[in-house]
């Protein structure tokens, strides 16, 4: 079975388990990438890399695009577009979201990010907590490369394994509304078919629409 076969499988399992997580998944366009290295979404679009894919379960296919939606459905796509170290960023969502992941049954890839010190911490609390990057490290000593043209999409590296925020080609507030209007409606979907969220992730999200 093919990296594409596998996700259109796991996608089938998200229906059947997680009704919730099922309707966002069909808000993001599957798209084959050398440009990941493991799965990166901006909200509209999710790349992934096959090889990466074809070695994980269907389980953990499942857990990885859950992990993918909730970016979205909390705004972490947007909401660290402003802050000047990325890959701090990136672990920070990783953190804020995969707690609540395994608390709904979920199975992610071996290297996920978890830490129960941080449950109840929003993704901007926990990046606060989190030390700086190598790469803005880097950054503030000079020594980084300049970034690529503008309109070229440059490599994307996952530090949790399981699907990463990449910035978006529409606006923030296009996106925003998107999600907004999509979480609402998996929401009233999710109430009408089983699978019930857990308490605290069910808050988080309708706190974020």
């Amino acid at each position: 079975m093919n990296a594409s076969d596998m996700i259109h499988k796991a996608k089938v399992h998200l229906v059947m388990e997680h009704p919730f997580f099922a309707s966002l998944a069909l808000n993001l366009r599957p798209e084959e990438s050398d440009k990941v290295d493991t799965l990166a979404t901006d909200g509209s679009i999710m790349l992934y890399k096959p090889t990466y894919i074809e070695g994980l379960s269907i389980e953990q296919i499942k857990g990885c695009l859950a992990h993918l939606v909730l970016h979205c459905a909390l705004g972490h796509v947007w909401r660290g577009e402003a802050l000047e170290d990325e890959p701090r960023w990136q672990k920070a969502a990783d953190y804020a979201t995969n707690e609540e992941l395994l608390k709904a049954g979920f199975d992610l890839p071996q290297g996920y990010l978890h830490d129960k010190s941080y449950d109840k911490l929003n993704a901007e609390q926990i990046y606060t907590k989190l030390p700086p990057s190598k790469q803005q490290q880097n950054n503030q000593q000079g020594k980084n490369k300049q970034p690529p043209p503008k309109g070229e999409r440059q490599d994307i590296t996952d530090p949790g394994k399981c699907g990463a925020v990449m910035p978006s080609s529409t606006s923030v507030k296009e996106q925003k509304a998107k999600w907004k209007t999509e979480t609402a409606k998996a929401l009233m979907f999710a109430t009408q078919e089983k699978g019930e969220l857990p308490d605290t992730l069910e808050r988080m999200i309708r706190d974020a629409v």
